[in-house]
């Protein structure tokens, strides 16, 4: 009956933080990214922008929906002139946090959605401009940590993604890397 009784005691001892925790309602962040895009034949573009993202905490202080937008950019010399590349993603899919909401919130991923990929490559001596425009298929997995500053504001001080885009009928491998701030709303 003692062991019981403490095992009891332990159980409601620990379950206090857990209870006291604020579970935001939901969350927008804005984010730094770099993106490692690897093209064809082995050759990469490491390209810079932003990350936008949005959740919805669906279930308690473990499980949320997510949408994350993004933006990365590069120019190369394209000798003799400059060629401009682009990379748009939109995603959707769960957010987990495997030990909840805390001061420093760790999370996990998986994205589903659709990517843009734009080349534009300016006119030159007796060439035309022309820019190349394809969309296709974008999947993530990944995960980061929010270090929770005050009640409605954190720094996003990492999130790392792997994914895979598929572009001119080829699978490209991409992975990004963020960092930002987070502002989250409402209470659970």
């Amino acid at each position: 009956m003692k062991k019981l009784a403490g095992l009891l005691l332990f159980l409601a001892l620990w379950a206090i933080p857990a209870a006291a925790q604020d579970v935001p309602v939901g969350e927008i962040s804005g984010a730094y990214s770099l993106r490692r895009y690897t093209q064809g034949m082995n050759s990469h573009l490491t390209l810079h922008g932003w990350d936008a993202s949005g959740e919805y905490n669906i279930w308690h202080s473990w499980l949320g929906v997510a949408g994350d937008f993004s933006g990365t950019y590069k120019t190369v010399n394209c000798a003799p002139f400059s060629c401009d590349y682009s990379i748009y993603s939109g995603m959707v899919g769960p957010r987990l946090y495997p030990l909840g909401h805390r001061k420093l919130t760790l999370f996990g991923d998986g994205l589903v959605g659709g990517a843009v990929y734009k080349e534009t490559v300016p006119r030159g001596v007796g060439f035309p401009s022309f820019t190349n425009l394809e969309g296709g298929l974008s999947w993530a997995v990944g995960g980061g940590a929010d270090l929770n500053i005050w009640k409605h504001w954190g720094i996003r001080v990492f999130q790392v993604d792997f994914g895979m885009t598929k572009f001119f009928y080829a699978s490209q491998t991409n992975v990004r890397l963020s960092f930002g701030f987070v502002y989250r709303f409402g209470e659970k």
